[in-house]
């Protein structure tokens, strides 16, 4: 029985995706909590994870991964046998399955000999290419940012031991091949995963710093003035127990907090990317491999510096702002679908941390909605829908690139956009508004869409408008909007729109009252239909 469940729940996490192995682990850790999981299972995947059990390196790596979720639920699972986890994982008999060793389910005392063992696994097999490297040091910086002392320090040795070994490997090549002749290069693979390394230090390098360093500042500050309580002189309490208004409505603390996080601030915009910072030998090379793409092709490469590259701006908005340009210049020029999508999730996160300077931007964010990779289109429809249902962008004109993805051959984009003009229809009178602005850019002849696409368009659309004022508004607006209409084309457009509205009485005569504006565009049979059509 627990030899079928076991391999049955392998089985699941075989190639599955991180929604699959997130729904997994909570299923897992509710079974666990009710007693639901035998212990017979929990002793064959230990015994499966130490290699008692004979079993493939997927099944191994598997049952650490198992033993993991269960631990959720039940910490003591894992309690016991720390060391052993450890040494199943990170121990020198197993230096190259790094799938196992990032399946870290435990947390550890600060000073436990797990950082060792993961610096010298991050820095160890740099001479080889290895594809999991790059998921297993993530979570090896991740991990070593969440449990240990000085986090910075240890992922700064990191950091210089590759950096060290990196250039060691190039001075060797040098002698090596061509002790004369021209420029050196280090390897392809070696100068991807040092960029990728410096980026996940400079994540999370900001992340401690902005929450376990300033959740830390303020209880000390509270225990401080504490301290300064009690040492006071009686004489000197009791003339200060008279509270200033200030204290009263709570805004000695609010200020205090204020200052803790202007700290936290100065700290990422001045120092860390500056001087002799270990995160600041890194900027200028990985601008260099970002400015030449021409003479830094490589796909992997570049994408683990478009990758990196977000992380280095994130972390400071004068660094940010001084390169931003670079940024959209390689949003919109690169012809790699992972570069272009690496960076609008860049871009999403920028907008929210820094969104004065990213307003600017804003309709280079839209005009990727319109990139001829289906890659690009479905990051970038990803990432508007969240700025904009957040409030983080302005919902402007531009949104009509929202609405061509409606169009769009392929259905999991077209059902994306499709989720967002759901999800706009329930705030307040959104998509009300925008529909002139949408209207008229999708009918320009210069840079809207034919016909039928506008149709299938604008039927979604106009499907949101069920209110008789919105309706009898709408009407009118469409009127008026064939003054400025300058093609038949548009003409016909928005007769269309005008079409697609249920009419109530007042509509009809709002359409009256407005007829000098279309009167004249009847003779155009397509026209003519499309308002006798909607008159009843």
């Amino acid at each position: 029985m627990a030899q079928a469940l076991i391999q049955n729940l392998s089985l699941l996490l075989v190639d599955a995706s991180v929604g699959t192995i997130q729904c997994l682990e909570e299923i897992l850790c509710e079974f666990v909590q009710k007693g639901e999981i035998k212990p017979a299972v929990t002793q064959l995947l230990w015994e499966r994870a130490t290699e008692k059990e004979p079993c493939s390196p997927l099944e191994r790596c598997s049952s650490v991964m198992l033993l993991g979720m269960m631990a959720r639920g039940k910490p003591e699972i894992v309690g016991s046998n720390l060391d052993t986890l450890v040494k199943v994982g990170l121990e020198e008999k197993f230096p190259q399955d790094y799938r196992l060793a990032q399946q870290p389910p435990f947390r550890l005392p600060r000073e436990h000999r797990l950082f060792e063992r993961l610096g010298e696994m991050v820095t160890k097999r740099f001479a080889h290419p290895d594809p999991p490297w790059i998921p297993f040091k993530e979570v090896a910086v991740t991990l070593t940012y969440q449990l240990a002392e000085s986090p910075e320090v240890i992922c700064a040795q990191m950091l210089q031991g590759y950096a060290k070994q990196s250039l060691e490997k190039l001075e060797k090549n040098t002698t090596e091949e061509d002790p004369k002749g021209s420029v050196p290069m280090l390897p392809t693979f070696l100068l991807m995963n040092l960029l990728s390394l410096a980026g996940d230090v400079a994540l999370q390098q900001l992340v401690h710093l902005e929450h376990a360093v300033s959740g830390e500042l303020g209880p000390r500050r509270v225990l401080q003035e504490e301290q300064e309580h009690k040492t006071k002189d009686p004489k000197e309490k009791s003339t200060s127990s008279e509270t200033p208004m200030e204290e009263e409505m709570g805004l000695v603390g609010a200020t205090a907090h204020d200052t803790e996080a202007e700290l936290i601030r100065g700290i990422c915009e001045k120092e860390l990317l500056a001087g002799s910072q270990v995160l600041a030998a890194f900027v200028l090379l990985l601008l260099k491999v970002c400015n030449k793409p021409g003479l830094y092709s490589n796909p992997d490469l570049c994408a683990a510096a478009s990758l990196a590259l977000g992380k280095f701006y994130i972390i400071s908005a004068p660094f940010c702002d001084s390169q931003l340009r670079l940024l959209f210049t390689m949003l919109e020029k690169s012809s790699l679908p992972t570069v272009c999508s690496n960076l609008m999730v860049a871009t999403g996160d920028l907008a929210i941390r820094f969104p004065n300077l990213m307003d600017p931007w804003t309709p280079h964010l839209y005009a990727r909605l319109r990139d001829p990779a289906q890659q690009v289109r479905r990051t970038a429809g990803l990432v508007m829908t969240h700025l904009i249902l957040k409030d983080m962008v302005k919902v402007k004109g531009q949104v009509s690139e929202m609405a061509v993805l409606l169009i769009d051959p392929v259905p999991h984009v077209a059902a994306l956009a499709k989720n967002f003009f759901n999800e706009l229809s329930h705030k307040g009178n959104a998509i009300y508004n925008l529909l002139p602005d949408i209207i008229s850019r999708l009918s320009d002849p210069e840079g809207g869409v034919e016909e039928e696409p506008f149709h299938t368009i604008m039927r979604q659309l106009l499907s949101y408008i069920t209110k008789d004022k919105q309706t009898e508004s709408l009407v009118e607006k469409l009127c008026q909007l064939f003054r400025t209409a300058r093609t038949e084309w548009q003409y016909r457009d928005l007769a269309y729109c005008v079409s697609q509205l249920p009419l109530t009485e007042r509509g009809l005569h709002k359409m009256l009252d407005n007829f000098d504006c279309f009167g004249d565009k009847l003779l155009d049979d397509s026209v003519f239909t499309a308002f006798f059509v909607s008159s009843g």
